[in-house]
C-alpha cells in the first residue's frame, strides 16, 4: 500500500509541475516531465555514489539476485517443515 501511495503522489507531482512549466512551453506533457525528472534523479545518484550507470546496475542486478537466492532457500525450508 505504501508503494501504491508514494506512486501516486509522484505521479501528482509530475503534472503539477507540467501544468506549472505548460505556462512557458503549452507543447509539454506529463512524459516528457518525468523523462526530465528521471534524468535529474539520475544525474543525482551519479554524483552521490561516484559510479558509473553499468556499475550501479551491476550492483541492483547482484542485490536482486541474492535476494532471489535468499527467498528460493527460504521456500525450500519451508517446504521441508510441511512434509
Amino acid at each position: 500500500m505504501r508503494h501504491m501511495t508514494l506512486c501516486q503522489r509522484v505521479l501528482l507531482f509530475a503534472v503539477e509541475q507540467t501544468d506549472r512549466f505548460r505556462k512557458k512551453n503549452p507543447e509539454l506533457t506529463v512524459e516528457q516531465t518525468v523523462r526530465a525528472l528521471n534524468a535529474l534523479c539520475r544525474s543525482g545518484q551519479e554524483r552521490h555514489c561516484g559510479k558509473s550507470r553499468n556499475e550501479r546496475v551491476s550492483f541492483v542486478i547482484g542485490h536482486h539476485q541474492a535476494r532471489n537466492k535468499a527467498a528460493r532457500e527460504s521456500r525450500k525450508g519451508d517446504l521441508k517443515k510441511n512434509e
